[in-house]
């Protein structure tokens, strides 16, 4: 038995990868138009979160390592729709990086009473999402040997030929 005959079979029309390809879905429709905008009009993307006028100025080489993560999020997730375990991790790496925040920026600047006004959009977009990632992800997938393995062929080097590399005019 091959090692791929031992891995679990992955169902991809099941009712998970609908909601994985939604994750992906919504990670190329936000990827693809915040990144963008955090690139080429950080001002309007100041407008457009949280609460405006409240709103701090950003450091422009944070902002575009921000824009720049979302749109490659965003056009990886093009392949992700197609072949939605080869690409997974995107919706992996968006569930852990939403759950820190929420864990270690969001919770204690709420319970020390300085999460800012603006903040609370970012707060329950992460959230939400959050919520949606876990759910989509294909967790039992994730934990099975099928990902750490890789399929082997075995090379019988003495039936093997060498071959002849010939450098310059042969004679």
């Amino acid at each position: 038995m091959n090692q791929r005959d031992s891995s679990p079979r992955v169902d991809e029309t099941s009712e998970s990868f609908f909601w994985l390809r939604l994750v992906y879905a919504g990670t190329i429709f936000l990827g693809l138009t915040t990144g963008p905008i955090i690139l080429f009009a950080p001002k309007l993307a100041r407008k457009l979160v949280g609460f405006p006028e409240m709103l701090p100025e950003q450091d422009p080489v944070i902002v575009g390592v921000i824009g720049c993560f979302w749109t490659a999020a965003g056009v990886i997730s093009i392949f992700g729709l197609m072949q939605p375990l080869k690409f997974i991790v995107i919706p992996l790496i968006q569930m852990i990086y939403k759950s820190t925040w929420l864990l270690f920026v969001f919770l204690p600047l709420l319970i020390a009473g300085k999460f800012p006004d603006y903040g609370w959009t970012i707060a329950i977009g992460n959230f939400i999402f959050l919520m949606l990632d876990i759910k989509a992800m294909p967790f039992r997938y994730l934990l099975s040997d099928s990902m750490c393995t890789t399929e082997t062929t075995e090379h019988r080097v003495a039936e093997e030929k060498p071959s002849t590399i010939v450098v310059g005019n042969p004679q």
